[in-house]
């Protein structure tokens, strides 16, 4: 077995309220997008789960306008993150994909019940300095919720 190596040390920003988005936020940066406005919402979870096949909550689907890009790939395959000009230009990609112009238009991250958008927050905001706030309620709040518009 390899020797452990240590990690440089990371000063990590956030404790702001800033850094958690509401569900009034998302509502509001969905219909934006909806609207003709740039992509503010970005789902990390499985793609099965983005389309509504793989169904965790009442509703299945995504919160509309929102860009899929599974939070994984931000790890390599020693679990370690990618740079951050890899995690950067996979978001760049997946928001190009959907239409927009780059990642920086994005404010929330989210997936099932937090976890994973925490990780993808870390990868985001700590590694790539893209300020993405996590969306801790995440679809556990708003597929169970009958009042939230979704995409399927």
């Amino acid at each position: 077995m390899p020797a452990a190596r240590a990690a440089a040390p990371v000063a990590l920003a956030g404790g702001d309220d800033g850094s958690l988005a509401t569900i009034e936020q998302v509502r509001a940066w969905s219909a934006e997008t909806l609207g003709g406005g740039p992509i503010r919402i970005l789902d990390v979870r499985k793609p099965a789960e983005f389309v509504g096949d793989d169904r965790q909550s009442k509703r299945g689907g995504r919160v509309p306008g929102a860009v899929n890009l599974d939070w994984e790939r931000f790890v390599n395959d020693d679990n370690t993150f990618r740079s951050p000009a890899e995690i950067r230009a996979m978001v760049d990609a997946a928001v190009q994909a959907a239409g927009g112009e780059d990642a920086t238009s994005l404010r929330a991250a989210y997936c099932q019940g937090g976890v994973r958008a925490a990780a993808a927050w870390f990868a985001l905001n700590v590694l790539a300095g893209l300020p993405v706030a996590n969306y801790a309620r995440s679809w556990e709040e708003w597929g169970n919720r009958d009042d939230t518009p979704i995409e399927v």
